[in-house]
């Protein structure tokens, strides 16, 4: 199980997170990015893979007025 926003999420093989976060629906240009603990930059979401027990945090940014 990987835990994404707190919620445990099956995770049949290992993925990139670039490649899970697309598949989970996030518009990826509005979002932060912490795995493990550590806010990862968006450069390492191509070549950081997703494994069992992972813990990712995403947060999204809003606009408004």
């Amino acid at each position: 199980m990987v835990t994404l926003n707190g919620k445990q999420i099956q995770l049949p093989q290992k993925k990139l997170l670039l490649e899970f976060l697309k598949e989970e629906g996030f518009n990826l240009e509005r979002i932060v990015v912490e795995f493990n603990g550590n806010i990862l930059p968006k450069k390492e979401w191509s070549n950081t893979w997703v494994f069992e027990d992972a813990s990712i945090e995403v947060l999204s940014f809003v606009g408004g007025g």
